[in-house]
């Protein structure tokens, strides 16, 4: 997820998800680049960027973190502070899939912010690593090399259907 907004005054960013009620997910200082996060997101939450611009990447998702995610932005002018909601998206997770090597996997990814530039798809065993960025504009994927060849996409952005042919044990 991107939060991003125009204004150069704030000090700070907040991440709230809701459903079934709004919480915390993590406070990110401008001033020190920290991002404090709530025990629930302690170690999944990765940041990159500047505040204006800011990528945020949740790792290890399971089922109920499903919800509406949404930035907030704060300003402080004298002692008065000032919140501002930007862009949210709707993240649904269903579940863990066993595949088995030589098979394929399919999966559709979903958003209601017809604005996202693009896409970037992670996995995270053994480690987090990069499987592909889709880009909107052009309508394109780029792979990382061990998914090259093995990775389509159909759909637009908001609701793009990505499979990986000829699953691997490394992909796991």
């Amino acid at each position: 997820m991107v939060c991003s907004t125009e204004e150069t005054d704030h000090v700070g960013l907040y991440m709230y998800a809701r459903l079934p009620e709004k919480h915390q997910v993590f406070y990110y200082d401008k001033s020190t680049n920290d991002v404090l996060t709530t025990s629930e997101y302690m170690g999944r939450v990765n940041t990159s960027g500047h505040i204006q611009n800011l990528t945020i990447t949740i790792t290890g998702l399971l089922k109920n973190n499903s919800g509406v995610y949404s930035c907030v932005y704060i300003s402080l002018s004298g002692a008065r502070v000032t919140e501002k909601e930007t862009n949210g998206v709707l993240l649904v997770v269903k579940g863990s899939v066993t595949k088995s090597r030589g098979e394929s996997l399919t999966m559709v990814c979903t958003t209601e912010d017809a604005d996202q530039l693009g896409l970037y798809l992670y996995a995270r065993l053994p480690e987090k690593h990069q499987v592909l960025y889709y880009h909107k504009s052009i309508n394109e994927v780029t792979s990382t090399t061990e998914y090259m060849g093995r990775v389509t996409t159909s759909g637009e952005i908001q609701n793009l259907t990505i499979t990986i042919t000829g699953l691997q044990e490394s992909d796991s």
